[in-house]
């Protein structure tokens, strides 16, 4: 690609000098074969990076979503790997998974590598390397590539590695939407956490917790990657979240997507075990009333979804099971609970602290411009905002006339 060195040829390669200072130099992923015979550099770089926000920049996460959704042949639409790396004295310093792929309009559009699936957008960095010169630098070589229109990356934290470059204060000003996260490091111990509750939240949810417990016994149980138990409450809380989609009149476009399952259920902690995942199960004499699963890396865990049994939900059984999760983290000492964006008022109930988080568009070539200043940031989030004013029942009546369905959990193929 223009711009870009040749990547085997760059292996092992000094950076660029000029007056005696070093710069950094790149290279570009554009193969499945290119991104797993980089995978020892990948996760030299991870084991470097010890940040938050990152998580869906690991490889174990990027070469499985490639793996079950990205697109082999080049002369097809996509998704197609575009994986930005910068190198310093011949040592990759950062990684920014990317993806190329026909979207709205049929614009050719440079995007998060995994986007719907990865939550937030972001690099992977050493943390002793020059960052922003790393960063500015794939910046440059992607407004450069040919055959693009959009760049587009959804959901940049700002106090991430990418966001603390790109982002401006008027980038800032005009967020409103962030990560919701309970910051843990807040209280010394579970009573300090009870403790800082309103004493009508600790009310209802004793009362709630007692009716369950009426009916039967409540157990919790924390499973982990690679078992029975945890496949099984991806599953489950999968199924869970197509009934309350349904209910709800609400649709997700990740969750739609052949393959999300397998894809979940495939999904491993890191070599290393820097990174886990992790699935919550909350039972009623031992029949499953609330799941969840998510990942943790460096002591920060992403509730990426949470679910429950449609027939118990006067009971607030997803509420009771995130609790114990809380209290799970605790115990494991991980400081961030983090429900990530889309800003709700349960959410409220269950963070102390948000991270802004800002989508960054940029139109390349002419309709490329039309589509981000028009489509991204007038009309999407104004279609947005008017289906989320709408009554569950109302929304149900217009999927259905869409022929929408919310999505389907069935494994791919």
């Amino acid at each position: 690609m223009r711009g870009f060195t040749n990547k085997t040829a760059m292996s092992g390669r000094e950076s660029q000098n000029c007056g005696g200072e070093s710069r950094p130099s790149f290279d570009l992923i554009t193969s499945f074969d290119e991104l797993i015979q980089f995978e020892s550099a990948w996760r030299d770089l991870e084991a470097r990076d010890t940040g938050r926000f990152t998580y869906f920049q690991t490889y174990d996460w990027c070469a499985r979503w490639f793996d079950i959704f990205g697109d082999r042949d080049p002369l097809s639409e996509g998704p197609h790997l575009r994986v930005f790396t910068a190198y310093e004295q011949g040592r990759c310093v950062l990684i920014w998974p990317m993806m190329l792929e026909r979207r709205t309009m049929g614009l050719n559009t440079l995007i998060t590598l995994s986007e719907p699936h990865a939550q937030l957008s972001n690099v992977l960095a050493d943390p002793h390397a020059d960052v922003e010169a790393a960063v500015r630098g794939c910046w440059d070589h992607m407004r450069r590539l040919p055959n693009v229109d959009v760049i587009d990356l959804p959901n940049v934290p700002a106090s991430s590695s990418l966001g603390k470059v790109l982002l401006t204060e008027q980038d800032l000003e005009g967020s409103t939407d962030g990560c919701s996260i309970m910051d843990l490091s807040a209280f010394d111990d579970w009573s300090a956490y009870q403790g800082s509750l309103s004493a009508n939240t600790r009310r209802g949810r004793r009362r709630k917790r007692k009716k369950l417990e009426s009916d039967g016994r409540l157990e919790f149980a924390v499973h982990m990657a690679g078992t029975d138990g945890y496949r099984r409450l991806v599953a489950t809380s999968l199924q869970f979240k197509d009934v309350w989609l349904r209910e709800t009149g609400k649709a997700s476009r990740a969750l739609s997507m052949a393959g999300t399952q397998e894809f979940m259920q495939g999904l491993r902690d890191t070599p290393d075990g820097s990174a886990r995942c992790v699935a919550g199960e909350l039972t009623l004499d031992g029949h499953t009333i609330a799941a969840e699963f998510g990942f943790e890396r460096h002591g920060h865990y992403i509730g990426y979804l949470g679910a429950f049994d449609w027939h118990f939900r006067v009971h607030s059984p997803g509420k009771l099971e995130m609790e114990e999760m809380l209290g799970w983290c605790m115990r494991e000492g991980i400081e961030w609970y983090d429900l990530l964006g889309n800003a709700s008022t349960y959410k409220d109930d269950w963070s102390n602290m948000t991270v802004p988080l800002v989508n960054l568009h940029e139109g390349l070539t002419t309709l490329g411009k039309a589509q981000a200043n028009l489509w991204s940031k007038r009309l999407r989030p104004a279609l947005k905002s008017a289906l989320e004013s709408l009554s569950g029942d109302q929304r149900k009546f217009l999927l259905g006339k869409l022929g929408t369905a919310p999505f389907t959990s069935a494994p791919k193929g």
